[in-house]
């Protein structure tokens, strides 16, 4: 098994309020505080994000594109507003104020340069990196991984808001609680205490 790394408390509070554009904010906030993959963020699309629902959420085409939904954390739907807003002017910049074409364009994640746009690639994900997980772990000067993100998000779930742990495993959309055990820690951690509990 690779080793497991997360962010400590008052580091995941501190990335997630570190004042952030508003490209690298959305999908900071997607990774930690909503667990979801790089490729679960490349892939969304405007239309996958539910938030007028009585209980906002959204779809994720997750791993093997196995489709579910997410609800949408407390407080993501304005990131996501102050995103869509950026990213329309950027687009309207890009292709020379035609909306239709603008408003045509799903992908929510897009990048702009000079006069060309585009979405991530989902097969490689470096420009995910180059512009949003990079640049953030930099500014703040706090050493982390998009998956760093996405296991810290569990992890606080479990340990510190006391979350049953077969919610956790619904958000990550595992097949196995023995894999979102492991994923958070939480294995190590039962056997840890486990072993205290000895009569001798």
């Amino acid at each position: 098994m690779p080793e497991r790394r997360w962010l400590e408390l008052p580091d995941a509070k501190y990335v997630a309020a570190y004042p952030k554009d508003p490209r690298q904010d959305l999908g900071i906030d997607l990774m930690l505080r909503m667990g979801r993959r790089r490729i679960e963020c490349i892939r969304a699309m405007i239309s996958d994000m539910h938030y007028d629902a009585p209980e906002p959420y959204m779809y994720v085409d997750g791993k093997g594109h196995k489709r579910h939904n997410m609800p949408l954390a407390e407080g993501t739907d304005k990131k996501l507003f102050r995103y869509l807003d950026w990213r329309h002017k950027a687009l309207m910049e890009v292709l020379n104020d035609h909306a239709k074409k603008v408003e045509a364009i799903d992908n929510l994640f897009i990048w702009t340069h000079g006069n060309k746009w585009g979405s991530y690639d989902p097969n490689k994900g470096t420009a995910w990196d180059k512009w949003i997980t990079t640049p953030t772990s930099v500014q703040t000067g706090i050493y982390f991984t998009n998956h760093d993100l996405r296991r810290t998000f569990g992890r606080e779930l479990y340990f510190t808001s006391k979350v049953d742990i077969a919610i956790i495993q619904s958000y990550y959309n595992h097949e196995s609680m023995d894999m979102t055990m492991w994923y958070i820690g939480a294995d190590q951690k039962r056997m840890s205490d486990a072993i205290r509990k000895l009569p001798f």
